[in-house]
């Protein structure tokens, strides 16, 4: 089965994007139907949680944005999701 990343632009689009970001919302929604219905595995990382959060706080004007993250994580979760390993840094040495 075809595996996906999920990273932070395409979440928040699906929590926060409705109105904003209309056509890219629309897109969005049909890539989450995909993942209801079991059509592609979605997957998340700490990052990408970590975005959601760090974009509640700085992006919107709320009064209790740490409210809103956990309600956004809570919507998100709400789909199948899995969760990736954290992404290792690969430094390679001359020569």
């Amino acid at each position: 089965m075809k595996r996906i990343y999920l990273d932070a632009s395409v979440v928040n689009v699906r929590l926060f994007g409705q109105e904003k970001e209309a056509e890219r919302y629309t897109h969005v929604l049909r890539l989450f139907q995909a993942i209801d219905e079991g059509k592609v595995v979605a997957m998340v990382s700490i990052y990408t949680l970590q975005e959601i959060c760090i974009f509640c706080r700085d992006r919107l004007a709320i009064k209790e944005p740490e409210k809103v993250a956990w309600l956004a994580l809570r919507e998100l979760f709400q789909h199948e999701l899995a969760s990736c390993k954290l992404v290792k840094s690969r430094i390679s040495g001359g020569g």
